[in-house]
């Protein structure tokens, strides 16, 4: 796994502090919102949904149940409803309501105080709230015509009172309850954060990883390059060696490059999976071919176990570069032994490939990381990026792999299709 780092000024830190920076600010804002403001909307929202409710008693005023229509208004919204005339005769009055709140005598002053409210308005309707001396509870008194007849006499005039409750209480629970949310709220910031970070922070590592690689050949071919202008153009062995440097240096690049953009575009979903019903010794024998020159010039042993017609459904070119890497990575650590074996056997209903080298093996605090992006164990010459690659495309087939090594003796890498 890859090392946990919290250098305060790498990006991985910055942009983790910005995630949970972030989230502090949003629970700072639900605090001031819910806590401070409270009350303010909660007188709001109530002006509100009387409103509506007179809105809803306009439309429906002279109509067929009407009294009954306002008595359910003021049951389900918890309000005392009066209906009068402008002279002061009742129309209705919402007695379903008189038993919880106050009877309709009672609310004599506020009728009255909002009554010459809306008098002296310019509006058709007006709300205002009335303190309560006896108790904490304000109310709320509103107050609108239902007609709107030239002649002020004959005007009706629709008036809800409804209770405002006090919040302390509700403050308090809020309070509370916002507390434990908070805790938990940052700690998911900060573990998504962290996570988020990472993921987007792991294309700079790897640039800032490749880059080293890609500095060094660079050099070389351009220090070589001079060489050859200054020193050994005239001579034939030299530059000629020299040219097999560049050469040499020039493949690393590519095979660099290559590696590089196959990784992005499998890990970035550019490149899809086309899967097709193939024969995989075939393609492991077309891999076999390649490394000839192995066998015939260095004395590489490959070894191939492996039926006449074992089929699997899978991308066949994506297959056959994991393969391929799983060889090249066979070749690179096979030691003085130089045999490589590759396996394909059915197991559990699935095809296992297995390919077995016989060198040193990998230390078992190393077995977590070869997977990894850029890991590279020993001094082996490499990109580091090819068991990323083979990870990234069995992951997306959905495959089983891993690897099985005791130092030594080897190590033995497989995957099931």
């Amino acid at each position: 796994m890859r090392k946990i780092s919290f250098n305060r000024k790498s990006l991985n830190f910055r942009l983790w502090l910005y995630f949970v920076c972030f989230a502090m600010m949003l629970m700072a804002i639900l605090w001031f919102l819910q806590i401070f403001f409270l009350n303010t909307y909660y007188q709001d929202m109530k002006i509100r949904e009387t409103a509506k409710v007179a809105q809803t008693i306009e439309k429906q005023f002279g109509g067929e149940g009407f009294n009954d229509a306002v008595r359910e208004l003021s049951i389900v919204n918890d309000m005392y409803i009066h209906i009068e005339t402008f002279d002061g005769t009742g129309i209705i009055f919402s007695p379903a309501t008189e038993e919880r709140h106050r009877p309709s005598y009672a609310y004599i002053s506020e009728m009255r105080a909002v009554r010459e409210q809306l008098l002296r308005s310019a509006d058709t309707h007006v709300s205002i709230i009335i303190p309560e001396a006896r108790t904490d509870t304000n109310t709320l008194a509103y107050a609108s015509y239902l007609n709107q007849s030239p002649n002020p006499f004959n005007r009706v005039i629709l008036y809800i009172f409804s209770p405002l409750y006090p919040v302390s209480s509700t403050v308090s629970i809020l309070s509370t309850q916002l507390a434990y949310v908070t805790v938990i709220s940052l700690l998911l910031a900060s573990v998504v954060s962290f996570y988020l970070s990472r993921k987007l922070t792991l294309p700079k590592d790897l640039m800032a990883n490749v880059s080293h690689d890609l500095r060094t050949p660079l050099t070389m071919v351009k220090s070589y390059a001079e060489m050859i202008r200054d020193i050994s153009g005239d001579d034939a062995e030299k530059r000629n060696s020299h040219l097999n440097v560049i050469i040499e240096e020039a493949d690393r690049l590519n095979l660099l490059v290559s590696d590089m953009l196959t990784l992005s575009g499998v890990q970035s979903g550019a490149i899809p999976i086309e899967k097709s019903r193939f024969n995989i010794k075939d393609v492991i024998e077309s891999i076999l071919q390649t490394y000839s020159l192995h066998s015939e010039n260095e004395g590489y042993d490959f070894i191939l176990s492996c039926g006449e017609d074992v089929a699997v459904t899978a991308d066949q070119e994506k297959i056959k570069q994991v393969i391929s890497n799983l060889v090249n990575n066979a070749v690179k650590y096979c030691g003085a032994d130089k045999t490589i074996t590759i396996t394909v056997k059915e197991i559990n209903n699935k095809i296992r490939c297995e390919v077995e080298d016989r060198g040193e093996g990998i230390p078992q605090s190393d077995i977590g990381k070869i997977w990894d992006r850029y890991y590279k164990g020993g001094a082996a010459a490499g990109t580091g990026l090819g068991l990323a690659i083979v990870k990234e495309i069995l992951t997306l087939h959905n495959a089983k792999y891993g690897v099985e090594s005791e130092l030594g003796r080897g190590s033995t890498f497989w995957f099931e299709l």
